[in-house]
């Protein structure tokens, strides 16, 4: 369970460094409008995974745990349920299109691109298939492999066009054909261990997609809060500030790699019975991720000037101002990943699901306030981005001290304990690293 917990981590992680280097690609080798493309590509099938997925492949792995779903059954709710919400995801997406003024595409390329909808969504209904059957390491290993393949289907869509329009199309072009291959893979790794024999129960669907919706919830609402500025910088603005506040916050958010780790690892340690235990491990582990972020902000906040000019020259400087002031709700947001644990781990997912659908409206609302106000554009985007972090947090954070009756100081503050207990895991990192070493030397 461990090594798997471990992977699960580290492709997440992967995916988000991938994700970066390919933000870096497109900014070095084209420009902030191309960025902002993509940017917006992403985000459009980001929400199409969150939000047209309905659930469902967590609910499948709640039921086959309880033994009331087999494999052939959650086969067929996934071929059912991407064929219908894909559709839907297709209609509801040539509607809101126009609004969301794709600029650089025409019409006839969006339409192409949209049809690979029920196709994400089929692969994240076939990821948590590996999850319910307790395969973490399969999962991993093809979750790594998608994000792998994807700089070498990004640079080949830049390349082979000639004219910087067909560069914009081989964007598009890239993700559908990366989301096609994986998916496919995905679907024949299934095959291969379990065979690939969906049977369709309209009644078992039908319960399932309604429990996914009760479970999506909180999802949905952070999607929408956490990413809805790409479309209103899009339609305010240009794709060239969407490119530049886009790698202000693929820039602030590497910073979150270590403490998502750090505070995922938390949660089996909160889901025991010992709930005194369990405040105490988060208030340790909000200590140490909120002085790891504070130093990695202070770096970047320093060196985001002198860094951008270095990989871009002057194309990106323009994305220095938005990312620092992204800074500070970045740093303040990694408590609020800590403290969610807390709350899902105790059975207090409701007031987590609170909190971001109030984070989320404030979001929404200084976005809609901030973005065409004349000097503030992105960043403002990027004001109302730590403003409704920081609220987040505040209110997690105030339910905990409330609860436990451990003070704030105690929650963001390190003490000598916190460094032994960092240097106790990285000297247990190290045994293991040496052990696997070893091991791999015998064989």
């Amino acid at each position: 369970m461990l090594k798997g917990s471990l992977l699960v981590l580290v492709s997440r992680n992967f995916q988000k460094l991938v994700g970066a280097l390919v933000f870096f690609l497109i900014g070095g080798l084209l420009d902030a409008r191309a960025v902002g493309n993509y940017t917006l590509l992403v985000t459009v099938l980001t929400y199409v995974n969150t939000l047209g997925s309905f659930g469902i492949g967590p609910a499948h792995v709640y039921f086959r745990g309880q033994k009331q779903l087999g494999m052939a059954q959650m086969l067929g709710n996934a071929v059912a349920g991407a064929t219908l919400f894909g559709v839907l995801s297709l209609a509801v997406f040539g509607l809101l299109s126009p609004l969301l003024s794709f600029r650089s595409y025409s019409v006839l390329s969006m339409f192409l691109f949209s049809l690979v909808f029920p196709v994400v969504i089929l692969q994240s209904y076939l990821d948590y298939v590996w999850i319910g059957e307790n395969r973490l390491t399969m999962y991993s290993v093809l979750y790594t492999l998608r994000f792998a393949t994807l700089p070498f289907f990004i640079l080949a869509g830049i390349v082979l066009p000639e004219s910087v329009p067909g560069k914009y199309q081989g964007l598009a072009a890239a993700l559908v054909a990366n989301a096609l291959l994986t998916c496919a893979f995905n679907a024949y790794m299934i095959g291969r261990a379990y065979g690939f024999r969906p049977v369709i129960d309209r009644t078992l669907f039908t319960r399932t997609a309604r429990y996914g919706l009760s479970v999506q919830a909180g999802s949905v609402a952070q999607a929408i809060g956490y990413r809805f500025d790409v479309f209103l910088v899009n339609i305010f603005l240009a794709e060239a500030f969407l490119g530049l506040y886009s790698m202000a916050f693929r820039f602030a958010e590497v910073l979150w790699l270590l403490p998502a780790a750090i505070s995922t690892a938390l949660l089996p340690r909160v889901s025991t019975g010992d709930e005194r235990a369990a405040q105490r491990a988060t208030a340790q582990t909000s200590r140490v991720v909120f002085a790891t972020s504070l130093l990695g902000s202070v770096g970047v906040f320093v060196l985001a000037g002198p860094l951008l000019r270095l990989l871009y020259g002057e194309k990106f400087l323009g994305s220095v101002a938005p990312l620092r002031i992204l800074l500070l709700g970045i740093v303040v947001f990694s408590v609020q990943k800590v403290l969610a644990n807390y709350f899902i781990g105790q059975g207090r997912a409701k007031w987590f699901l609170r909190a971001t659908l109030f984070s989320m409206a404030v979001n929404v609302g200084l976005n809609l306030w901030l973005i065409p106000l004349p000097g503030w554009g992105i960043k403002g985007a990027a004001l109302a981005s730590t403003i409704s972090y920081t609220l987040s947090t505040l209110i997690l954070g105030g339910l905990f001290v409330r609860w436990s009756g451990i003070s704030w100081m105690d929650i963001l503050i390190p003490n000598r304990q916190d460094a032994a207990y960092v240097g106790a895991r990285l000297g247990r990192l190290r045994l293991r690293a040496a052990g696997i070493r070893r091991r791999g030397a015998t064989r």
